[in-house]
């Protein structure tokens, strides 16, 4: 970003006071902005809160744990279904959203649109006005998807009929679930609401996931998604495409996905 347009942003010259990280004071003067610098470090009675828990626990130790056991993990993908059918808890009044626990009138932007795009694709409201309306209208729970063993992209809105990814942990004994990536453009995780991103789910959830199912069991055992994710990086290609392909078809001289294909 230029000097000009970093002013131009913020309306007035800019000049900034930069309190210890040399690299941050570095990224603004590579925007040809003017930087104080501070030298200044946490006072002694900060570092102790920096290096433990309030219950004594260090935090170092606490990482390395964490890091230890991401490596012993085992994600394996072992099934598709329905989001009530199996998440733990998961109800037809309840929606799953990312981020820590937060009541409707708290919500961004993008959230409220994701559910209310979701509210339409279950049927409980006909557009996105009775959608806010039935969303601000308290009939509905509201939920942090990690209470529930479970994670969604971006806003991570998880309604009851949404279909999930069904993911198992052999070291640790645990399971937990996902939404699918609705791909690019005007889609429910970034708050897209309207037909087109309703029918992408509802695509998913007539026509994908028994296609889906039918080629998972090919993998007695399930599918590995740290070997998947690692030879698909390489391949430059999707791991899940691989599994179930998407059929496409030709328009022109494109070739696009078909985000509603019929069912086998």
């Amino acid at each position: 970003m230029s000097k000009s347009h970093l002013h131009e942003f913020f309306g007035k010259p800019i000049k900034t006071i930069n309190l210890g990280l040399e690299g941050m004071a570095e990224g603004i003067e590579g925007q040809n902005s003017d930087v104080t610098r501070v030298n200044w470090s946490p006072p002694p009675q900060v570092v102790p809160n920096l290096i433990y828990t309030n219950n004594g626990t260090s935090i170092d130790d606490a990482n390395d744990e964490a890091c230890r056991r991401i490596n012993q993990s085992q994600a394996v993908l072992v099934g598709m279904g329905i989001a009530k059918d199996v998440i733990p808890g998961m109800r037809e009044d309840m929606i799953l959203h990312a981020g820590p626990p937060i009541t409707w009138e708290r919500m961004c932007g993008p959230t409220r649109g994701a559910v209310m795009g979701a509210l339409v694709y279950e049927g409980f409201a006909k557009d996105e006005r009775e959608a806010e309306g039935l969303a601000a209208s308290g009939e509905f729970t509201f939920e942090p998807c990690h209470h529930h063993n479970t994670v969604g992209p971006m806003a991570g809105i998880v309604s009851p009929n949404m279909p999930v990814f069904i993911i198992e942990n052999p070291t640790y004994n645990m399971r937990a679930y996902a939404t699918q990536n609705e791909g690019l453009g005007k889609v429910l995780r970034y708050g897209g609401m309207g037909r087109k991103s309703t029918n992408v789910c509802i695509g998913w959830k007539k026509s994908y996931i028994p296609r889906f199912r039918g080629r998972l069991k090919a993998y007695q055992r399930g599918l590995t998604s740290k070997a998947s994710s690692h030879r698909h990086f390489t391949w430059g290609t999707n791991a899940i495409t691989v599994i179930a392909p998407v059929p496409r078809f030709s328009e022109g001289n494109r070739t696009r996905v078909d985000p509603h294909p019929k069912e086998s």
